[in-house]
């Protein structure tokens, strides 16, 4: 019952951190400028410099990587926490998943794939007739281990 309870609280806490996230995130949005808008920084004074100036201040043959390794190289660094930090919370989660228990094999019951695909499909008519004849068949194989049982 205190699981349940200390669940519910946990669950309850999320909600809130994430709203207040959302909300946080809404308000910052409308400072942002409008995305390729002509007159933003980026646009106008940014581009012209990296695209100028990428080789004498890099030493890069190539101005992507000088863009990614240089000039935005903390942006890039941080980018790559973040995926780590999201795999490691990943792999937390699973571990922390409680095993599922494992049915032992008196409690499994075969089914053939034919009356799966009966059930997948709208015939009504097939789907009984194949539950008929499972029916059929597992009262004869349930009277054949009455019998061998008794001999």
């Amino acid at each position: 019952m205190e699981e349940k309870k200390s669940r519910k609280k946990l669950a309850f806490g999320l909600i809130i951190v994430i709203v207040l996230v959302g909300i946080g995130a809404v308000r910052v949005g409308k400072f942002l400028p409008t995305i390729g808008a002509l007159d933003t920084p980026a646009n106008t004074n940014v581009s012209q410099y990296y695209i100028s100036n990428a080789y004498e201040d890099t030493h890069a043959q190539n101005i992507v990587t000088a863009v990614l390794a240089d000039y935005r190289g903390f942006d890039t660094l941080f980018e790559t926490c973040v995926m780590l930090l999201s795999g490691i919370a990943v792999l937390t989660i699973l571990s922390a998943k409680e095993k599922v228990p494992q049915k032992s094999d008196k409690e499994i019951i075969a089914v053939s794939y034919t009356h799966l695909r009966a059930h997948e499909t709208g015939r009504n008519l097939v789907c009984r007739l194949l539950l008929e004849k499972k029916k059929k068949k597992e009262k004869k194989e349930t009277s054949t281990i009455k019998n061998k049982m008794k001999k």
